[in-house]
């Protein structure tokens, strides 16, 4: 995978996430603070992965998802949340090739994320 789009509200997660996935070697990543940010990053972009957070302004992630899977079949999605809702996240998992992953963030957690998802 050579883009990589990171959504999350919270400034410090989507730093940890870019940090993380640099010591990985990526270089290609884009930032996007709220879901309208993320649907129109991700048209620019086209992105291979996106990273997710679920709870967001404007728009959560679940309805980023289901926005964007109308315009791409092979959308791959990484989440990364605080909530303990399990229900949401069944949802989540259900709308495309996806993993999850919970807060706090560490390198453990996202490198075993992006290999379920390079399957």
């Amino acid at each position: 995978m050579s883009k990589i789009l990171v959504v999350d509200d919270s400034k410090l997660a989507r730093s940890r996430v870019v940090e993380l996935l640099r010591e990985n070697g990526y270089c290609d990543i884009y930032e996007a603070l709220d879901g309208q940010q993320a649907i129109d990053m991700y048209l620019k972009h086209k992105p291979d992965l996106m990273t997710l957070d679920i709870e967001m302004p404007i728009y959560d992630g679940l309805e980023v998802v289901k926005e964007l899977v109308q315009v791409s079949s092979d959308l791959k999605v990484i989440w990364i949340s605080s909530v303990d809702n399990k229900h949401r996240v069944l949802e989540a998992q259900g709308l495309c090739k996806s993993t999850i992953i919970k807060k706090p963030i560490s390198r453990e957690k996202l490198e075993k994320a992006l290999k379920i998802i390079n399957r």
